[in-house]
């Protein structure tokens, strides 16, 4: 169970066209998906508006799970130590000189706090690396959906976009109502594609995109294991 998801501003312009009750039904729905993983009982409009927002809630999901798994390889810095065999106390001689014994005991005290700190070290040094690690992820959804947005309102820009974007989810209803044919809800997608493909955009363009298609951008493959984009990313910088 998850504790949130992302409701993006295309939910919204789907939902609002349905009446109030239905708007209602397709809400908890979505929430009962994201959330829970619930398939939802919908029909016609409201199961039509559902199955559009669908893909979206599953990318995430994706990544989440994908996330969720990693971690538990990567919370404690991977696999756990060998543990070292204990140091054994030499055997001492009752005939040694007592300076001999106590140079061996300091000889052995230092070695056990050399061990120690380089313990220290690489402890230290793997936190640092999974805080890098996180924070080369983070930035990449970020960048993702900090270009989605400004594709967004390039769209919005093109004179023309809103009134046609809003008759083609009118579209998906009105197919389903029985009251346009399929052929002239593609003509209008086609249209619609047209106009962002002159401003150099997709539909596409419009949505977060991981960059790493493997892990979607969780650091995560499916398995479990951690993706190389991060290693293969120069100073694992973008």
């Amino acid at each position: 169970m998850r504790e949130s998801f992302i409701f993006y501003a295309s939910f919204y312009e789907a939902i609002k066209e349905l009446a109030d009750n239905s708007q209602l039904a397709v809400l908890r729905a979505l929430i009962a998906y994201a959330v829970c993983g619930e398939e939802p009982q919908l029909s016609g409009a409201e199961r039509a508006v559902f199955l559009l927002m669908k893909p979206q809630i599953d990318a995430n999901n994706r990544r989440y799970e994908n996330g969720k798994r990693g971690g538990k390889f990567g919370i404690l810095g991977g696999r756990p130590k060998k543990e070292e065999n204990p140091t054994k106390t030499p055997n001492v001689n009752v005939n040694e000189n007592e300076n001999v014994n106590e140079n061996k005991i300091k000889e052995s005290k230092n070695k056990k706090e050399r061990r120690s700190a380089r313990a220290s070290r690489r402890s230290a040094d793997a936190a640092d690396a999974r805080a890098d690690r996180e924070r080369f992820y983070s930035l990449r959804q970020q960048k993702s959906e900090a270009a989605a947005r400004r594709n967004q309102k390039r769209a919005e820009a093109i004179p023309g976009y809103l009134q046609l974007a809003q008759r083609v989810r009118r579209g998906v209803l009105e197919v389903v109502k029985g009251r346009l044919s399929e052929e002239a809800q593609a003509a209008q997608v086609a249209e619609l594609e047209e106009l962002l493909k002159r401003a150099g955009l997709s539909r596409a363009d419009l949505e977060p995109v991981p960059i790493c298609k493997q892990c979607s951008d969780s650091g995560w493959k499916e398995d479990g294991r951690p993706c190389e984009c991060y290693k293969n990313s120069p100073c694992g910088v973008e």
